[in-house]
């Protein structure tokens, strides 16, 4: 049974490394664009092919909303 989630402190967010914080960004707008936008149609468990269409255009949206003078965008 899944737990309900839980709220981070301030405090813990703050130890969060650069990297660790992006990561949860990136799975936070996986489930909202992905996960939940399926409950509301088909009930399906989203598949691995799901999250890499995501990831190809997440990286595609942050590449186009890029500045011409910005620094590329690193893995």
């Amino acid at each position: 049974m899944s737990r309900p989630y839980q709220k981070v402190s301030k405090t813990k967010m703050d130890g969060l490394s650069a990297g660790t914080i992006r990561d949860l960004n990136l799975l936070s707008r996986f489930y909202f664009e992905v996960i939940t936008a399926n409950s509301r149609g088909i009930l399906r468990k989203p598949t691995p092919k799901d999250f890499l269409k995501f990831l190809k255009n997440d990286y595609k949206k942050q590449l186009n909303s890029l500045e011409p003078n910005d620094e590329p965008l690193q893995h």
